[in-house]
């Protein structure tokens, strides 16, 4: 789930932890044709959907780009502006608003 399709592309991940707070973090580096991608995936299961929303853009500068249902998920993707570089954020779900987790991944495209 957190591994790049390109086999070629450079990839770790990790498990993570604080206190009773479990995370499934992934980084990799890749490219989507010519152009140099880094990828950073970050699932937790136990956090409600609607918090992390609320959390997203009280923080971040996102500007909204799409809202697709498909097969019992929701797919949100938004993107932003930081330090010269594009960003794209997906936020993966169940459709349910109810329904708790789900990965979140940042695609950065390097200048």
């Amino acid at each position: 789930m957190l591994g790049p399709i390109d086999r070629d592309a450079v990839f770790e991940g990790w498990m993570a932890s604080e206190k009773t707070v479990r995370y499934v973090i992934g980084i990799s580096a890749g490219s989507i044709g010519p152009q140099p991608v880094a990828t950073c995936t970050v699932g937790n299961p136990e956090l409600n959907q609607n918090t992390l929303l609320v959390s997203l853009h009280k923080k971040l500068n996102l500007k909204f780009l799409n809202d697709e249902r498909e097969a019992g998920q929701r797919y949100r993707s938004w993107t932003m502006v930081v330090n010269g570089y594009s960003v794209l954020i997906t936020l993966t779900t169940m459709q349910n608003e109810n329904a708790i987790g789900g990965p979140l991944a940042a695609a950065v495209k390097l200048r």
